[in-house]
C-alpha cells in the first residue's frame, strides 16, 4: 500500500491517516497499463503526441516509420511572376505554390516547390525531369489552347494519360498521368479551382502513400443557411463558411457573383466546401450537407471557436 503524502498527518503516536485505504491502494501492478497481447499501435496508425508517449511508456526507442511522399509543385504560365519580384511581362503573382506546398505539408507530406515556369514545353518538360519526387503536381497549361502544353509534355517524358478532363466545377481541366514510377497531376491554373482538385485527388493519393488507416479528409456534417442551385450532370464544389452553432454546425453557402469579382476578399473567412453530386440540382436551407475543410488541419480551432464563449 503506498499512502499519498497529502492523506497522512504526524501525530506523536505516528501517522494519522484520512483513509480508507484498502489492501494496494496507490500500487500499479507491473504490466497493469495495458491488458496482455493487447495492440497499441499498429500500421497506418498517425504518430500524434499521445501516440508516441504510448510506444515511449512500453520502453521502445524506436519505431518503425513510412517516408513522407515527396510532392514536386511547378507552376506554369507566362503571366506569374514569383511574390517580392518585378516583372513588367507578368500580370499575376503566383500564389499557387505556397498553396499547394502548404496542404502537402500538413497533410503529410513533404514538399519540393519548383518555382514558376514560362508557357514553353521544352521548359517544363526539363524541369519536371529534374523533379527527384514520388507525385509531381503541375499548375496551369491543361486547357485546349495554343498556349496549353502540359499534355504535349506528358507524352514527351513517356507517360500514359488517364484522364484530362473532370467532371467536377471548378477545377474541369485537370488530369493524372503515370509514367517512370511517379504519379503525375495536372491542375488548372487557378488556385481556388486547384485547391478544390488537390482536396479530391491529390490528398487521397498522399494519404495512400502513407499507409494510413484513416480516411485522413476531413467533413462534417452541417444544415445549410441558403438553398444551393446546381446544373444536372456536373460535381460542384460550393464554398462556403462554416460555424459552431450550439451542439450542430451550420454551412453559409455563397453562389453569388460577387465571390467571383472578389475572389480573394471571399476566401478570407471560406473555410469549406460543399461537394453537390451530378443529380443535385436543389438544395433547400436547412438541409443536411456533408462539407470539407481542405485547412482543417489548421483551422480548427478558428471553426470551433465560432461557437463564443
Amino acid at each position: 500500500m503506498v499512502i499519498p503524502y497529502e492523506e497522512a498527518t504526524p501525530s506523536d503516536n505516528g501517522l494519522v491517516l484520512t483513509g480508507p485505504f484498502r489492501p494496494g491502494s496507490g500500487v500499479i501492478a507491473p504490466g497493469s497499463d495495458a491488458r496482455q497481447d493487447e495492440l497499441l499501435l499498429e500500421e497506418g496508425d498517425v504518430l500524434t503526441p499521445t501516440r508516441l508517449a504510448v510506444a515511449a511508456a512500453t520502453g521502445r526507442q524506436a519505431l518503425r516509420l513510412t517516408r513522407r511522399p515527396r510532392v514536386a509543385i511547378l507552376a506554369t504560365g507566362d503571366e506569374l511572376t514569383e511574390s517580392g519580384r518585378s516583372d513588367e511581362t507578368a500580370s499575376t503573382f503566383c500564389n499557387n505554390t505556397h498553396l499547394f506546398a502548404n496542404l502537402v505539408l500538413v497533410g503529410g507530406g513533404e514538399p519540393i516547390e519548383l518555382g514558376v515556369a514560362p508557357d514553353d514545353p521544352g521548359v517544363i518538360c526539363s524541369r519536371l525531369e529534374e523533379a527527384e519526387a514520388d507525385l509531381v503536381i503541375t499548375t496551369g497549361g491543361m486547357g485546349k489552347g495554343s498556349r496549353d502544353f502540359i499534355a504535349e509534355v506528358w507524352k514527351r517524358l513517356g507517360l500514359r494519360t488517364h484522364f484530362d478532363r473532370l467532371n467536377l466545377v471548378p477545377g474541369k481541366a485537370s488530369g493524372l498521368a503515370t509514367g517512370n514510377g511517379r504519379i503525375f497531376l495536372g491542375f488548372p491554373g487557378n488556385p481556388w479551382a486547384g485547391r478544390i482538385v488537390y482536396e479530391e485527388i491529390a490528398a487521397p493519393v498522399i494519404r495512400r502513400f502513407l499507409g494510413l488507416r484513416a480516411r485522413g479528409d476531413f467533413t462534417l456534417e452541417a444544415r445549410t443557411l441558403a438553398p444551393m442551385r446546381k446544373k444536372e450532370g456536373l460535381y460542384q464544389a460550393v464554398e462556403g463558411v462554416v460555424e459552431m452553432r450550439g451542439w450542430f454546425c451550420t454551412f453559409a453557402p455563397n453562389q453569388s457573383a460577387a465571390e467571383h469579382r472578389n475572389k480573394i476578399s471571399f476566401l478570407r473567412s471560406r473555410l469549406a466546401y460543399a461537394l453537390l453530386a451530378p443529380q443535385d440540382t436543389y438544395v433547400a436551407k436547412g438541409s443536411r450537407v456533408h462539407v470539407k475543410v481542405p485547412d482543417f488541419a489548421l483551422v480548427n480551432w478558428a471553426i470551433l471557436d465560432s461557437q463564443g464563449p
